[in-house]
C-alpha cells in the first residue's frame, strides 16, 4: 500500500479551507492547512509535501504570488508543484494561466475560485502525475 500524498493549503479564508480539507481528506490526502505565507513556510520546514494549493491575496494583496517566487528560488521546495487557488483575475481583470506566452508566475498551474471540487480534483492529479519521477 503507497503512502498518503500530502497537500500544503495556504489561504486566509477559513470557509475555503475547510472546503478544500473536506474535499481532498474525502480522496484520502493527508491536508495541512497554513492562513499566511509565514504560516506556510513553517509548515514546509516541518513537514514533506507533495503540492501546495496557494492563494494569492492574503496578508497582503500579492502575497501568494511572493511567496511562489520564494519557493521557486530555494532548492528544497523549488520542485514542488504550486497551483494557484484565488479569484485574483476577477479582482484585477488580468487574467493569469500557464498556458499563455505572456504568463509569469513560477507555479504549475491556476485555477479560479469558486473551485469546483471535481475541477480541483483534476488538476491536483494531473499535477501530482507530472510530480512522480
Amino acid at each position: 500500500m503507497t503512502e498518503p500524498r500530502t497537500i500544503l493549503v495556504i489561504d486566509d479564508d477559513p470557509d475555503i479551507v475547510a472546503a478544500e480539507k473536506l474535499i481532498l481528506e474525502s480522496r484520502g490526502f493527508n491536508v495541512l492547512t497554513a492562513s499566511n505565507g509565514k504560516e506556510g513556510l513553517n509548515a514546509l520546514k516541518n513537514h514533506e509535501v507533495d503540492i501546495i494549493l496557494l492563494d494569492v491575496m492574503m496578508d497582503t494583496d500579492d502575497e501568494g504570488f511572493q511567496l511562489s517566487y520564494q519557493l521557486k528560488s530555494d532548492p528544497k521546495t523549488a520542485k514542488i508543484p504550486i497551483l494557484i487557488v484565488t479569484s485574483v483575475s476577477k479582482v484585477t481583470g488580468i487574467p493569469y494561466s500557464p498556458k499563455t506566452d505572456d504568463y509569469y508566475l513560477p507555479v504549475e498551474d491556476y485555477i479560479e475560485k469558486p473551485v469546483q471540487p471535481k475541477e480541483l480534483l483534476r488538476r491536483i492529479e494531473i499535477l501530482l502525475g507530472k510530480a512522480k519521477t
